[in-house]
């Protein structure tokens, strides 16, 4: 049986340096090529329109894999949404506690109790970004809004594991939006990313395991840019493209939403109540891109 067990693991250890020099992902075979034929479909049917929209922030994220738009909704509608989460996250009946000893705190049902984030995604400000660099509409695939804090570093990074260097793993095309929900400097936990080039030249040289960081420590350092932003801040960046890592405040607190996004043949719409019931209860990455089937749905 251990011999059985030790085959198991080395077939499984050589599976998952195939996929990921091939994918730069192992989330399975199958789901990459529908992502690629998805790919192929979208490039021949996007809107010529789509398309045009380049712009100074689809060529940051092209070329360094991130960018950072500055705030564009007036102050005092930042303001009323930051006290609007701020009463969410003071409500322990729309909190998920699971990762609380990590530093992390999440809203349940995030964006039916705040639909007001449809304001940061329908921008015009980064639909023209979005669609510069993805080539055409796209659509939420999934939402988070949560809370980081400061804790015991010790056994933090164990319960809340985004804390270590890592690369999403999620298909190619997906990209991750980000909006400062509160002022967010190093002090209190600005995201750190380190830009595409470098990435990927540690990738290709073995790294991928978050817990085998270490003999890359020295370039990912080298290469990281803390990303600060006052409130209304958005972050766009490619997971599968940057290694990236959350950090702890050191004081005070850091309300974030995350979305997850993904190229659609055409954009959705106004959203809808069950829109954003899905929206906030879609977890990891998108299985199949033409139904958009989620890889798990749920509160955690």
């Amino acid at each position: 049986m251990a011999t059985l067990a030790a085959l198991k693991r080395l077939a499984r250890n050589a599976y998952v340096r195939m996929s990921v020099r091939t994918f730069g992902n192992h989330i399975g075979i199958g789901v990459n090529l529908l992502h690629m034929l998805h790919r192929l479909v979208y490039r021949i049917f996007s809107s010529k329109e789509a398309r045009a929209s380049d712009c100074a922030a689809s060529g940051q994220i092209r070329q360094q894999g991130f960018a950072r738009i500055l705030p564009f909704l007036p102050a005092e509608e930042l303001s009323a949404i930051r006290d609007k989460v701020d009463r969410l996250f003071a409500d322990p009946e729309k909190v998920v506690h699971s990762l609380e000893d990590g530093g992390l705190l999440r809203l349940k049902s995030c964006v039916r109790n705040l639909p007001e984030l449809e304001r940061f995604v329908s921008a015009p400000e980064v639909r023209q970004a979005l669609c510069g660099y993805m080539g055409g509409a796209y659509s939420v695939f999934s939402c988070d809004v949560y809370r980081t804090f400061p804790v015991e570093s010790q056994g933090a990074e164990d319960i809340f594991p985004s804390l270590l260097w890592h690369f999403d793993n999620c298909p190619s095309y997906a990209l991750k939006m980000m909006v400062y929900l509160k002022d967010t400097v190093v002090e209190n936990g600005a995201l750190t990313v380190v830009d595409r080039k470098t990435s990927l030249r540690v990738r290709a040289r073995g790294f991928w395991e978050r817990s085998s960081a270490s003999r890359f420590l020295d370039e990912l350092d080298r290469g990281a840019v803390r990303l600060e932003g006052p409130s209304g801040t958005v972050l766009l960046f490619s997971t599968h493209h940057c290694v990236h890592k959350a950090t702890l405040p050191r004081k005070g607190l850091r309300d974030v939403a995350v979305f997850l996004l993904q190229p659609t043949l055409r954009f959705s719409g106004p959203w809808t109540d069950a829109m954003r019931e899905t929206f906030g209860r879609n977890y990891g990455y998108c299985v199949n891109p033409f139904t958009m089937r989620p890889l798990r749905t749920g509160d955690e």
